[in-house]
């Protein structure tokens, strides 16, 4: 049968420039994560792979429950497990037929990864869904996962796209990634893991009874990448890069947004292929109360997708059942209930040349004007904060109260639409 062939990495390639191998130094980062705290965060993905492995046999009886069991767990996200749901109860044969088809090792993977897609959308579709049903790559790798763990592994595009930067090797397109993520797996079990008889036997060490014991080392491989490939043993002389995500309000409810506190996906209109995962963004929103609402991090690579099913009730385009390219973005500073305005920046030092209020949705933006705003938030906060408190006291002093302003005024509006910007400065002409 077909098998998805193997890249070999030479010496040459794996080589940093000052000499050392950066997957030996990956390596004993792991282990140190392991003497440190052990597998105490991960130990789950074991237990679960022992659990479900023999759950996913799409001639038994008794597949689709063992199915739904499987979804059931927190590797899998919620829309493509509520889309699979009501597959599995609508049409449950033609559902299990992706499966057949998706299991079936005579086919190429790269194949059968494209073919699933398709055909559990068309099948979605044809329950009167517009949307897509997300059984995407990652969601793929876990199915297969559970299905046969000596042959596949967890995938997630974020380490993957660091893996391929640390070996300098091109990353794939969508539809291709897991394919060409599983050969870079095996080299680097082959190569590194297998022969390091500490690590094996330190995890080894580490494994309760209950967990799956991973004779391929598939499972490990991913952890490795998950838990110790961090950004400072990449090279990578470009670094951090500073954007500006703007958004209209009229086609989409960002303060609605950002109050559920969830990762957003953001469209990526221009910058493409230089917009990458720990990217800082500045969040942008024009029309009558334009100014800065969040402060963000780029949490993933850009990627054909859609926005997530949660975010229906806030958007009014067609980024929810037409794919294009977004990042998620997870908010580090949520300034939804207070809005640092356009008006609040003219002549603040390090925000010459903001590209805001311009046609467009992506913009080059500073580091200078990112650590500038990021200031004028925490100062913001600080001085909401003491200004309510002289509030207060102004209000127990008699000699401060006047008669054009009077107690227990109330402000009503939507988050963002400046309650408590001048509900300041009311104190201040009171004061």
């Amino acid at each position: 049968m077909p098998v998805e062939p193997t890249i070999k990495m030479p010496k040459e390639q794996v080589l940093a420039a000052d000499g050392a191998d950066p997957l030996k130094a990956l390596i004993r980062r792991y282990k140190l994560i392991l003497q440190g705290k052990g597998l105490a965060d991960e130990l789950y993905k074991w237990k679960l792979v022992k659990q479900h492995i023999h759950k996913l046999d799409t001639s038994a009886i008794d597949f689709i429950p063992g199915l739904i069991s499987v979804l059931g767990n927190n590797l899998f996200y919620y829309m493509p497990v509520a889309a699979a749901k009501e597959l599995a109860k609508e049409k449950p044969h033609e559902y299990r037929q992706c499966y057949v088809d998706l299991f079936d090792e005579n086919l190429p993977l790269a194949q059968r990864t494209v073919t699933f897609t398709k055909a559990v959308d068309a099948l979605y579709h044809s329950l009167g869904h517009e949307n897509l049903a997300h059984h995407d790559e990652r969601t793929i790798s876990n199915l297969l996962t559970f299905h046969d763990p000596t042959t596949y592994t967890f995938f997630k595009d974020s380490y993957y796209q660091k893996y391929c930067k640390l070996i300098k090797e091109e990353p794939r397109k969508v539809g291709s990634k897991y394919p060409h993520y599983l050969s870079l797996m095996k080299g680097f079990i082959d190569n590194y893991i297998n022969v390091d008889t500490e690590l094996i036997a330190l995890v080894n060490s580490k494994l309760s009874d209950d967990s799956y014991r991973d004779p391929n080392r598939m499972i490990l491989a991913q952890d490795i990448l998950y838990q110790a490939l961090g950004d400072e043993i990449i090279d990578d002389p470009v670094g951090i890069n500073y954007w500006l995500f703007q958004c209209n309000p009229e086609y989409y409810d960002i303060v609605g947004a950002l109050n559920k506190g969830l990762p957003i996906k953001w469209r990526v209109m221009a910058h493409k292929d230089k917009i990458h995962s720990k990217d800082k963004v500045i969040l942008w929103v024009t029309g009558a109360e334009a100014g800065c609402y969040a402060l963000a991090e780029v949490t993933s690579e850009v990627e054909l997708t859609t926005s997530d099913y949660w975010e229906q009730d806030f958007r009014k385009d067609d980024s929810l059942v037409q794919p294009g390219n977004m990042v998620e973005i997870t908010i580090t500073t949520n300034l939804a209930d207070r809005p640092i305005l356009k008006p609040q920046l003219a002549g603040i030092k390090g925000l010459e040349g903001l590209n805001a209020g311009l046609q467009g949705t992506n913009f080059k933006a500073t580091k200078k004007q990112y650590e500038a705003l990021e200031k004028l938030a925490t100062d913001k906060g600080n001085t909401i904060q003491n200004d309510k408190e002289d509030l207060v006291r102004d209000y127990t002093n008699e000699d401060h109260i006047c008669a054009n302003h009077p107690l227990n005024q109330i402000l009503f509006g939507p988050p963002g639409t400046g309650k408590t910007y001048n509900s300041i400065n009311i104190a201040v002409k009171i004061a």
